[in-house]
């Protein structure tokens, strides 16, 4: 879960960037046609809680970190920063949310651990919304190439690949042009 916020922090960084600020930065945005989230809490996760628990009775074994767990927790001010910048930049990429349809199981019980209501950004521009048959922890877990859920991603990975290439070739054009210093 943190990669993808780490990933997400360094898209949102690098749109920020301008001709002088954060230009190494700016590459990561130049080169990103298209976004795939999968399971991702974009609003937090009602699993944040049980794994913070988890993770207590863990680093009395090993040392864990429980700050990020935290920081996923539903409604919490940090991911709802991050879904408010990824918005203000969403119309720059294609963007795909991919959620979980099933509940996993837990001690106790079972739970969606990240909803569709958290794993689909409202107000995003030019997304996609994509339920898996899966649970938080198989959606990516797939079982075959012929796996109906590695089809929906596979075939959306092919989709924008066939694309990319030239919108990427496209932003770093417009980049240099930009960055250009202007001729009088």
């Amino acid at each position: 879960m943190m990669q993808e916020a780490d990933s997400l922090e360094a898209l949102l960084n690098s749109y920020m960037a301008d001709i002088d600020h954060l230009e190494e930065q700016k590459s990561i945005e130049l080169s990103t046609y298209a976004v795939m989230f999968l399971g991702t809490p974009h609003r937090g996760s009602e699993g944040a809680r049980l794994a913070k628990v988890l993770t207590t009775i863990l680093s009395i074994f090993s040392h864990t970190n429980i700050k990020p767990l935290h920081q996923m927790e539903s409604d919490g001010e940090w991911v709802e920063e991050l879904q408010e910048r990824y918005n203000s930049i969403s119309k720059n990429f294609k963007t795909v949310f991919f959620y979980e349809t099933l509940a996993m199981p837990i001690p106790f019980g079972s739970t969606i651990v990240v909803p569709k209501a958290s794993a689909v950004v409202p107000g995003a521009v030019d997304t996609e919304s994509v339920p898996m048959v899966a649970d938080h922890s198989t959606m990516v877990k797939f079982s075959s190439a012929g796996d109906a859920n590695f089809e929906k991603v596979s075939k959306r990975l092919e989709f924008y690949s066939r694309s990319a290439t030239q919108v990427v070739k496209k932003n770093w054009e417009r980049w240099f042009i930009k960055k250009s210093p202007r001729q009088g």
